[in-house]
């Protein structure tokens, strides 16, 4: 679960908010975790395959 949050603050750079009013922070967030959620499928799809670099 750890590895999750570091791609969020390394990848994504989420380290503090970056607007002002709840809604708009929320709506960052889900954002964020959408991206994070294809990060991780593209990684472990690649690895399957056996094709991931690096």
């Amino acid at each position: 679960m750890e590895h999750i949050f570091g791609v969020m603050k390394g990848q994504f750079g989420f380290r503090k908010v970056r607007y002002k009013g709840l809604e708009k922070n929320t709506h960052y967030l889900f954002a964020t975790c959408a991206l994070i959620n294809l990060v991780t499928a593209k990684e472990h799809l690649l690895k399957q395959r056996g094709t991931l670099q690096g």
